[in-house]
């Protein structure tokens, strides 16, 4: 069966799922409305993330978010995690930048870089 033509009922079934595991706030849900009814209109079916529906579910969600909003707790990196990153990425050869190890090495070198430089006082971020 395809996915396509969604109805409005399992666009909110997404949008509520997505909303419930708190990955998507009801502020940055545009983006993902406006994917389904692009990939909607280029096969020229009917739009279905728009219309009253969406509109209150997008309002409940954001009021049921501000509800259970709280600040979120800061958790840093312990820097023996990025130790054993580094440490991974200089032992890697070029035969194990295959497939997933190209992947691996390339978020190794990501994470160590980001450790480095994020928030420096002399960057101005």
């Amino acid at each position: 069966p395809s996915p396509l033509p969604a109805s409005t009922a399992t666009v909110l079934r997404y949008l509520g799922d997505i909303g419930v595991r708190g990955t998507v706030k009801a502020d940055s849900l545009q983006p993902y409305l406006s994917a389904i009814n692009a990939a909607h209109r280029d096969l020229m079916l009917p739009l279905p993330a728009l219309g009253d529906a969406v509109s209150r579910f997008r309002r409940g969600l954001a009021n049921r978010q501000v509800a259970a909003w709280r600040p979120a707790a800061r958790v840093y990196l312990p820097a023996r995690v990025v130790c054993s990153a580094l440490r991974w990425a200089l032992q890697a050869t070029p035969s194990s930048l295959v497939g997933d190890g190209a992947l691996l090495f390339r978020a190794a070198v990501a994470l160590v870089l980001n450790y480095v430089w994020f928030a420096r006082g002399d960057t101005g971020a």
